[in-house]
């Protein structure tokens, strides 16, 4: 990211303006234009990330592309999960930044993810009678967790190999 300097003449005055940091917010613009994979390109951080996922799964959902709708939700409710058991010392300050406003009248501390749960996903899917849907997000959320509890026991084999 360079930073550039504008210079801006004014009847009586001569401006310098400079230019950082901006894309920050360019994946906002994405998503207000629902060009999600672009979005996703640009977001800097977890929480950014499951907006876009969530913006992208209503958006199906609301299309009643239900399938792709389902796959979205599951993999938002499986980053939500993951990010909730991240240990607070594996964080890293990009991660705990979030889009909301911050300052001294600030008396909580920004969230960093979604509130999503598997339980809303599979309400959301039944109140529309689609099960089928409901199936893929299940099959899609169960291989995730066994992926990741798989991850988790060779992790600890080598662990116990080394010692």
């Amino acid at each position: 990211m360079s930073s550039e300097l504008v210079f801006v003449a004014c009847e009586h005055q001569l401006y310098q303006i400079k230019a950082e940091n901006e894309t920050r917010d360019v994946w906002k613009l994405f998503l207000d234009q629902k060009e999600f994979d672009k979005a996703s390109k640009y977001c800097r951080n977890n929480f950014q990330k499951q907006k876009v996922l969530r913006a992208e799964a209503d958006h199906y959902f609301t299309l009643t592309n239900y399938n792709e709708a389902a796959r979205k939700y599951a993999h938002l409710s499986y980053l939500s999960n993951v990010q909730s058991k991240k240990p607070a010392h594996e964080s890293t300050k990009a991660e705990s930044k979030t889009d909301e406003p911050a300052g001294p009248g600030l008396l909580h501390k920004p969230r960093d993810k979604l509130d999503v749960s598997f339980e809303e996903i599979a309400l959301k899917f039944i109140s529309v009678n689609e099960t089928d849907a409901l199936m893929v997000t299940f099959i899609f959320y169960c291989c995730c967790v066994l992926l990741l509890l798989l991850f988790i026991i060779t992790f600890i084999i080598i662990i116990i190999h080394y010692y």
